[in-house]
């Protein structure tokens, strides 16, 4: 669960205009803000001070901001990891050293069930 409100994400996203050094900035200033104030949640107001403190333009946190919180994704099987198939399909061949160990037959395969 984030510590962030679905508004101070917004004010995060408007302030910062998707420049990732700048989010982190931001929501470290908020944090650091909210931790002062004891608030378990980063509010708006926590945001807004945030860019205050950082000189950054954000227009005063609305007091009614309708957001609809973001929906997971839903997990489907027809989109596959192709990454997890590709090492799953290497750990069941032998490394380069361990094929030429049984071909020289210094090292026995081990079969495993």
């Amino acid at each position: 669960m984030t510590p962030f409100t679905a508004e101070a994400l917004v004010h995060i996203s408007q302030a910062s205009q998707g420049v990732p050094r700048l989010i982190n900035v931001i929501c470290d200033n908020a944090l650091t803000q909210a931790f002062s104030e004891g608030s378990g949640l980063v509010e708006s107001r926590h945001v807004f001070g945030a860019c205050q403190d950082l000189h950054l333009a954000l227009a005063a946190p609305l007091k009614t901001l309708t957001v609809n919180a973001p929906r997971p994704l839903p997990v489907t099987e027809s989109c596959p990891l192709k990454t997890l198939e590709r090492y799953a399909k290497k750990a069941a061949t032998p490394s380069v050293l361990a094929w030429l160990g049984i071909k020289l037959g210094i090292v026995q395969r081990m079969e495993t069930a």
